[in-house]
């Protein structure tokens, strides 16, 4: 029956996920989980871990790195199946009828894959909202980003004036969700989506540029930013394409194809090599050039950004760790920060420190030469994925449970607490001078005085 069990899921995998677009929270997904449980446990242990995680995916839970659990100590039977999650006295099902029943559990496990990774298979990107001159740039829906005109530079008493929407009613294109951040160069937007388009926009207009003849279609989701450097823009797909693009024409060439991986955070570049983080615990070092590897790493799980700092680069990963490496040596580690949970949001940099935050919420202060801390705050909201930022003196992070925190970045203590109930912030905010401004996920823009906390909804008019 076990083979059964996994016929099921592999048919899932193959034939239903794809149609039903499923977008599991975690890595692995939950089919592969129930795969991997059920291999090593058996059919009912491994089958009731599997349903098990499935309630844990929801749109509650902020997702990562969940692996099954190592083969624990057990006695075993001659068959090599896990001993029963029920201890019987007496009477033992017959064995036609534990196999209906076990054949039952598949069908249900499969049923529930089905309905439960679709139930949170909709996409909502956290691309940060950018600035470019007197526009603000944002997703202000789920897979349409607008361009808000600003007054002096500024929000001033928290009005913007809409300008533009791409893509609008009349444009027969689905971007489905922005999670990476929009790259600008000149007069031109570039956009990486989770459809896996690539478009190229007027500023202006938010029109698409006649240069490119219309999106790239990349053939893969985007979770990654676009990386722009001069003229070429550099897009890694989920699934490890790694792609140059011409930003001029649109020309574009794969460097190369990182196998069995998953890439969500945005690759960093330094001379002439591309650097990136994947969720299966590697750093790859890409030539800009030639497109191939020029040396890789084991980490841990990597979902978010990395930061490139005087040649020190930093990864915070799902297995609690902070990594400073050596770009000079290969990437040679230089120390390891051990956090209270994954490290998830780009890590910020300011002179001898750093500050990091893990999705528990508990931030840090790091040496940047030893390592060491100088001081956490713990208690901020958990769920935290977006990255800290310095503004007027204080440092400010906000949650995925609609809490934004200002601290003390001398000594970690909090200078205030803010919470906007029902609302969720996952994207970096952009720093103005008017304040700290966050994109919520229903698209909704926020700005935060750093001195007080005073925040206050962004009125976008036209």
């Amino acid at each position: 029956m076990r083979g059964v069990a996994l016929a099921a899921i592999r048919f899932y995998q193959r034939s239903l996920s794809p149609l039903l677009g499923a977008r599991c929270r975690y890595e692995p997904t939950c089919s592969r989980y129930a795969y991997e449980a059920i291999e090593q446990y058996g059919v009912l242990r491994g089958g009731w871990m599997g349903i098990v995680r499935l309630l844990r995916c929801h749109p509650g839970r902020a997702g990562g790195y969940d692996p099954v659990p190592e083969l624990l100590a057990r006695a075993e039977g001659a068959d090599g199946q896990a001993p029963p999650v029920f201890h019987v006295k007496h009477n033992v099902a017959s064995a036609r009828t534990r196999q209906r029943a076990l054949l039952v559990l598949a069908v249900s496990l499969l049923s529930v894959l089905a309905a439960g990774c679709a139930s949170v298979a909709q996409a909502k990107g956290w691309a940060s909202p950018i600035r470019s001159g007197e526009l603000v740039i944002a997703q202000t829906k789920n897979g349409v980003v607008s361009a808000l005109q600003l007054t002096g530079g500024e929000l001033k008493g928290s009005e913007a004036k809409l300008l533009w929407s791409f893509p609008g009613d009349d444009d027969d294109i689905d971007l489905k969700a922005v999670y990476g951040t929009p790259a600008v160069a000149g007069s031109t937007l570039y956009i990486a989506s989770y459809s896996g388009l690539m478009v190229a926009l007027d500023l202006k207009t938010g029109r698409p540029s006649g240069a490119w003849g219309g999106p790239i279609d990349l053939g893969d989701r985007v979770v990654a930013s676009p990386l722009l450097i001069g003229d070429m823009l550099y897009v890694t797909t989920e699934r490890g394409s790694v792609v140059a693009i011409d930003a001029r024409t649109g020309a574009r060439r794969q460097l190369t194809q990182i196998e069995a991986t998953r890439i969500w955070g945005s690759p960093q570049a330094d001379a002439g090599t591309l650097y990136l983080a994947t969720l299966d615990s590697r750093l790859v070092a890409v030539d800009r050039s030639e497109g191939g590897v020029r040396w890789s790493r084991d980490l841990g799980a990597v979902a978010g950004d990395l930061r490139i700092d005087d040649g020190l680069l930093l990864v915070g990963s799902f297995d609690r760790e902070l990594r400073a490496l050596d770009l000079s040596a290969e990437g040679a580690p230089r120390w390891s920060f051990k956090g209270d949970a994954w490290f998830w949001g780009r890590p910020l940099v300011s002179g001898d420190t750093i500050y990091a935050a893990t999705v528990n919420g508990t931030v840090y202060a790091i040496d940047r030469a030893s390592g060491r801390e100088r001081w956490h705050s713990a208690g901020n909201a958990p769920r935290t994925h977006s990255a800290p930022v310095l503004a007027g003196g204080v440092l400010v992070i906000a949650s995925g449970e609609g809490r934004v925190t200002g601290i003390d970045p001398a000594n970690g203590a909090t200078k205030w607490n803010v919470r906007q109930e029902g609302r969720r912030f996952f994207a970096d905010p952009l720093v103005l001078e008017s304040g700290v401004v966050y994109l919520d996920d229903s698209g909704a823009l926020w700005l935060v005085e750093p001195a007080s906390g005073l925040m206050q909804r962004v009125n976008v008019h036209n």
